[in-house]
């Protein structure tokens, strides 16, 4: 009696996630001498090493997965004496969209100029993309430990919590978050597959789509009106306004396919893709 039951870690989350980072980690330092000299050039940063390397583009985000996975466990194990970490994650993240709505209404932003003052929540330490990123990192494991909270207060209030915080991930214009949340979403209803769930969850979404304003709507299908399958070139990657859907990253994939089959292993280093161009032109 009273002894605890380990709650076993989802080969899904090593599979899919800590050993494929790991393995690009590694690769990337391999390459890191070439990597800190790009990154200079382009972004005027500072000279940064091994620690650097792996505490900014690692660690951070390694710390903030186990964080979830170890406040998820607790709430499969203890379910209502957990709700103070979920609470916390809750509030944090309803916090930070109300500090974006602050920023938003004091400088007198539209929707409109959302859409291209990428920057505008850099006073908050995160640029627009990495805000909505950084929602999604805290509305993602609320809506699946919402499960498994006991108490229907906690549940509508972590429910309502996760609506915010989806509010503020729209709010940012991130592109990158709002799939990742969408891809989240149908990940719940797969793994829960009750139908009250399915039709609830395919409820809130139609419905949350209707309400949406017009301007945002127009950044999340931003390139699809009639662009879809225009080939990428030289011109597109100058100018992303010409590839609207990936801003010019599909033809900087093209151009780095090229090279992963002469090494696809440990890769040819930053300075190898020049070398492709003529194969895209």
């Amino acid at each position: 009696a009273g002894r605890r039951v380990p709650v076993p870690i989802e080969r899904e989350l090593i599979v899919g996630y800590w050993l494929p980072i790991t393995v690009g980690m590694v690769i990337g330092t391999m390459h890191l001498g070439e990597i800190s000299i790009h990154y200079m050039r382009m972004n005027g940063l500072v000279e940064y090493g091994f620690k650097e390397y792996w505490v900014g583009f690692y660690l951070k985000a390694f710390l903030m997965v186990a964080a979830c996975c170890f406040m998820g466990a607790a709430v499969v194990e203890n379910g209502g004496r957990a709700m103070r970490y979920v609470a916390t994650t809750a509030v944090s993240g309803v916090i930070f969209v109300v500090a974006i709505v602050i920023v938003v209404v004091s400088t007198g932003a539209t929707l409109q100029q959302l859409q291209n003052e990428r920057g505008l929540l850099e006073v908050l330490g995160r640029q627009n993309n990495e805000a909505g990123v950084l929602l999604l990192g805290a509305a993602a494991p609320l809506l699946f430990m919402r499960e498994y909270v006991q108490h229907r207060m906690g549940r509508l209030l972590l429910l309502l919590a996760v609506f915010v915080m989806v509010a503020g991930l729209l709010l940012t214009m991130s592109r990158g978050g709002v799939l990742g949340f969408l891809v989240v979403v149908v990940y719940f209803v797969w793994y829960f597959r009750r139908p009250a769930v399915i039709f609830g969850t395919i409820a809130a979404v139609v419905i949350g789509f209707a309400l949406t304003p017009a301007a945002i709507q127009d950044r999340m299908l931003l390139g699809l009106e009639g662009s879809a399958g225009r080939p990428i070139t030289n011109q597109a990657a100058g100018n992303p306004a010409q590839d609207k859907l990936t801003m010019g990253r599909l033809w900087i994939w093209q151009t780095v396919a090229v090279e992963i089959p002469k090494s696809p292993v440990y890769g040819r280093g930053v300075t190898s893709t020049p070398v492709s161009y003529t194969h895209l032109t």
